[in-house]
């Protein structure tokens, strides 16, 4: 689906590519940021912004490399700045996993 209406110029066409891109960003999967990252070079820039969203939505390294490849030469505004946002969600979801899981509290300790 993503490959046949990516580059068609058909306004539902367009319509369908947005939500697949974000359906198979929340599906997630190790193949999803090499499906949506070279949408990121689609003509419309509604169609970058939720490609953007999408990637971002795997929280995967993969992803990452593509937005920040993009984010440089992003001119729209919009785009750019969602394409920042979620490298930061990319970057805090690989800090937390590798902060340690936290210690069970005293609180619960007591009250067993």
């Amino acid at each position: 689906m993503v490959k046949e209406k990516g580059s068609s110029k058909d306004a539902a066409d367009k319509v369908l590519l947005r939500k697949a891109v974000l359906a198979l960003g929340w599906a997630g999967g190790a193949a999803v940021p090499d499906q949506l990252g070279p949408l990121l070079e689609h003509p419309d820039p509604e169609v970058r912004l939720d490609v953007a969203i999408g990637l971002g939505l795997t929280r995967s390294e993969e992803a990452a490399a593509f937005l920040r490849n993009r984010f440089a030469e992003e001119t729209v505004a919009k785009v750019r700045n969602q394409i920042g946002r979620q490298l930061r969600f990319i970057e805090e979801a690989a800090a937390d996993a590798k902060r340690p899981a936290p210690r069970p509290s005293s609180v619960n300790k007591l009250a067993s």
